[in-house]
C-alpha cells in the first residue's frame, strides 16, 4: 500500500490494484447511526461491531484472499496464538487493549499497548530523497536489486 500511495502512473495504480487490492480493515465503531461510542467500554463497542457485520454479511476476520474488501480486524484473548500468526505472517505488530477501556482521541494512553514485531535485514542504501529525508533501501534478489524498505532517520 505505501509503495501504491507514492504512484502517478493511473495504469501502474490500476495494475496493482488487480495484484494486490486494498482492504478496508475495521477496528473498531465509534459513531453508529448518529450516537457517539466513544465513551463506551472498548468490549461494548466490539460487539456492537460484530452485530453490524453479521447484519451486513461481513467478514469478521482478515483474509486477504477474500474478493471483500470490507473487514473487522480478528480479536484475540490467546496471546501466544497472536504471537504466532503475527510472526508467521511477517506482521508488522500488535496493539494489545484493554477491555474496559474507552476512546481517547489524539492521545496515547496506557490501555492501548503497541507491541512491535521487530524484524532487521541489512540493506544497501541506494537513494535518499532531500525534499522529504526518506531513504531507500534494497537487497539483492539474485542478480536484482529490489527496493524493500522506505525509512528517515
Amino acid at each position: 500500500m505505501q509503495k501504491r500511495g507514492k504512484m502517478t502512473n493511473a495504469k501502474s495504480i490500476e495494475s496493482h490494484a488487480r495484484s494486490f487490492p486494498c482492504h478496508y480493515i475495521v477496528f473498531d465503531l465509534l459513531q453508529f447511526e448518529g450516537k457517539s461510542y466513544t465513551n463506551s467500554d472498548l468490549k461494548a463497542r466490539k460487539q456492537l461491531l460484530k452485530k453490524f457485520f453479521l447484519v451486513q454479511n461481513l467478514s469478521i476476520g482478515v483474509d486477504y484472499t477474500s474478493k471483500q474488501r470490507i473487514m473487522a480486524i480478528d480479536t484475540f484473548t490467546d496471546s501466544q496464538l497472536l504471537l504466532e500468526k503475527v510472526r508467521s505472517n511477517n506482521s508488522e505488530g500488535i496493539i494489545a487493549k484493554k477491555v474496559d477501556s474507552i476512546w481517547v482521541e489524539a492521545s496515547r494512553t496506557k490501555n492501548w499497548l503497541k507491541i512491535k514485531n521487530w524484524r532487521y535485514v541489512d540493506v544497501i542504501l541506494i537513494k535518499f530523497d532531500q525534499s522529504n529525508g526518506f531513504f531507500t533501501g534494497a537487497i539483492y534478489i539474485e542478480d536484482n536489486v529490489s527496493e524493500i524498505v522506505a525509512f528517515k532517520h
